[in-house]
């Protein structure tokens, strides 16, 4: 599994990204202003998705690596899929489910503005506590 890689050519890259911008479109379409300011005023909502999303989806992943014991980069992608922020595609789903589109939308953005220091600090603390338990080496070049 550890030989395996996605290769994308540029066309289908720039396809990917239309897809993509057409589902943000169709969601914002749906939304205004005032609602995402509705979403500010009680933010012990958006709080604990948040905590959610950057403490507590790494942490149930650690566990999960820890119990099923994959190999070495297997386990560091697990985590380091589980410590990037949500994804504009959920706000799609949570539209899709009938659920507060708003929050979802707010809890994207804050999660993605947190990401510059929660992704790179969350990921090198549990990816050292799977490195220690594990004994491998396991390195990522900075450059």
């Amino acid at each position: 599994m550890d030989d395996l890689a996605l290769r994308f050519t540029p066309e289908s890259l720039e396809m990917l990204n239309w897809c993509i911008a057409f589902i943000m479109f169709g969601v914002a379409l749906d939304i205004d202003v005032l609602m995402l300011l509705r979403t500010w005023k009680r933010p012990k909502n958006l709080l604990v998705i948040v905590f959610s999303q950057i403490i507590l989806l790494p942490l149930f992943t650690l566990s999960l690596i820890l119990l099923l014991n994959p190999t070495p980069g297997l386990a560091m992608g697990m985590l380091m899929i589980a410590c990037c922020p949500g994804g504009n595609v959920s706000n799609f789903f949570y539209q899709l489910a009938g659920g507060n589109t708003e929050l979802s939308i707010s809890a994207t953005t804050s999660s993605s503005l947190l990401s510059a220091i929660s992704t790179p600090l969350i990921f090198g603390i549990f990816s050292g506590l799977i490195v220690t338990q594990g004994n491998t080496n396991f390195d990522i070049p900075l450059v």
